[in-house]
């Protein structure tokens, strides 16, 4: 199996989708994979035992590296940015993988994937494929006529506190707190005082709650998407204005940033169809007399889904130029083949 150190993001208050993306990874990559993670952790980031413990209390301690040295065939980072200098110290000459990777780092990866839209242009990805987000074949997707029951899931932390804000605007609309089910993430700070609807605390995987539910309040990030292939609308509430654009790019049904609009929930759960419509267009499975699109996806060649895409990854030995051995910086060219630098 290949040696590869995948690279999250452990801020704390930064969301928990990149860990969990991750972890995913790591259990498709054999026993040779390793997550970065710092030994101590503190208010500002998570450390591998705060990791195992929140999120994946099967993995052991072995399972991560508290530095990046050592012989690796390549890197994955998946930490929305990454600063020139982190960079430089955690990959080296190795090759890298960076997924959904900005910030001053971007132009030096080995290859770039993008999963999410991007809202700045130029710097294109090697790949840019929607279908990496969420796993599976997509179930049937139509809008509900009426949407009387509801899941809340804002995520591992929730740090703005939108599953308290969503819930008291559901409910101030008439909705029965028995009709509004909460996923607690494995990072709350504590659970919600004196909700007597159902409550699922710390599951690592809420895919199999959706079925039970007409739509799926969430924020920008993987759980829309996961909604999604399970045959369920998103309507999201963010947390930033960053997570509003990304939002609306993506074709999502807001009901705001920081705060529920009462004009756009009372529109919403008076006509659903209506208001999730763009959704509906954007995302529902092409009819077989639907235009062909104009050119295959991309990923198609690397396999069905990120997983398979990783383990087919097949970078060269080194990131360095075999002229002057200086680390390749400047990239003029990339597509789903390769990566062509300027030395």
């Amino acid at each position: 199996m290949k040696k590869v150190l995948l690279v999250p993001s452990v801020k704390k208050g930064g969301g928990t989708g990149h860990i969990r993306r991750c972890i995913r990874l790591l259990l498709s990559l054999g026993d040779e994979a390793r997550i970065l993670a710092p030994k101590e952790g503190g208010a500002d980031r998570w450390s591998a035992a705060e990791i195992i413990e929140r999120f994946a209390p099967d993995l052991g301690e072995g399972r991560f590296a508290a530095d990046s040295s050592g012989e690796w065939d390549f890197l994955v980072f998946d930490r929305r940015e990454t600063r020139r200098d982190e960079f430089f110290r955690i990959a080296g000459p190795r090759p890298a993988l960076g997924l959904d990777e900005g910030g001053q780092a971007r132009p030096l990866f080995t290859c770039l994937v993008d999963t999410f839209p991007r809202l700045l242009k130029g710097l294109e990805p090697n790949i840019a494929e929607e279908g990496f987000i969420a796993e599976g074949c997509p179930k049937p997707l139509s809008p509900p006529r009426a949407i009387r029951r509801v899941l809340l899931s804002f995520g591992g932390e929730d740090p703005s506190g939108l599953t308290e804000l969503t819930l008291e605007a559901l409910l101030r609309q008439g909705l029965k707190a028995g009709d509004i089910g909460l996923v607690i993430g494995p990072a709350f700070s504590g659970p919600l005082p004196g909700h007597s609807g159902p409550v699922y605390p710390g599951l690592e995987n809420i895919r199999p709650l959706f079925a039970a539910y007409d739509c799926v309040f969430t924020s920008f990030g993987i759980t829309p998407y996961e909604a999604l292939k399970e045959g369920r609308f998103p309507v999201l509430v963010n947390p930033s204005a960053y997570h509003e654009k990304l939002s609306r790019k993506a074709g999502f049904y807001s009901l705001g940033t920081g705060a529920v609009s009462r004009a756009k929930l009372k529109n919403l759960l008076a006509g659903p169809e209506a208001c999730l419509k763009r959704t509906a267009e954007k995302f529902s499975p092409r009819t077989e007399t639907a235009a062909p699109p104009a050119s295959p996806p991309q990923a198609l060649s690397y396999g069905e889904d990120l997983k398979a895409f990783v383990l087919n990854f097949s970078p060269p030995a080194s990131a360095r130029c075999p002229a002057c051995t200086e680390r390749l910086r400047r990239p003029v060219f990339r597509n789903a083949e390769a990566s062509f630098f300027l030395c």
